[in-house]
């Protein structure tokens, strides 16, 4: 999945707004402007003056979104580090502070039945015995989950 699209559909699931991405970008120690999360945001099809957002600045997002919800310092990122869906979701977890049970109702939510072998084999390292890519399509479904779960939490009860 292309990072602008990962960028665009979080930021929808979490209900994210411009000045708290903006201090998310800052709190993964990235500097990042209004007009830069207005280019990142755009869609590939607007594209023509959107910008794609690299792995760089997408790690600091990502490190920046811990930071902003569970507090420490961000990891350094390295310049050649590269991103993949399994390492989008491994962060999403730690920042959501998820658990195996609500990652597979997440799942759930979006159409997608994962055993717990299944799940954690996403989790792990690539080149181990068990690692499972994460395709595009289960992140993307992962994130509409995330949509719907995270929108139900915020509904007041009645």
């Amino acid at each position: 999945m292309h990072n602008n699209e990962a960028f665009r559909r979080i930021r929808y699931a979490l209900e994210l707004d411009d000045p708290t991405t903006v201090e998310i970008f800052a709190a993964g120690n990235y500097e990042c402007q209004q007009s830069d999360i207005d280019k990142f945001s755009k869609k590939e099809s607007d594209n023509a003056e959107g910008e794609v957002l690299a792995d760089t600045p997408f790690f600091h997002f990502l490190n920046g979104l811990i930071v902003h919800r569970r507090g420490g310092t961000p990891p350094e990122v390295k310049a050649d580090d590269v991103m993949n869906n399994n390492k989008v979701l491994k962060k999403l977890r730690i920042a959501l502070e998820l658990y195996e049970d609500e990652m597979m109702a997440i799942f759930d939510q979006a159409g997608i039945k994962l055993s717990g072998h299944k799940l954690s084999a996403l989790f792990r390292t690539e080149g181990h015995k068990h690692y499972r890519e994460c395709t595009d399509n289960t992140l993307r479904q992962f994130l509409r989950g995330l949509a719907t779960h995270y929108h139900r939490q915020k509904q007041p009860e009645q």
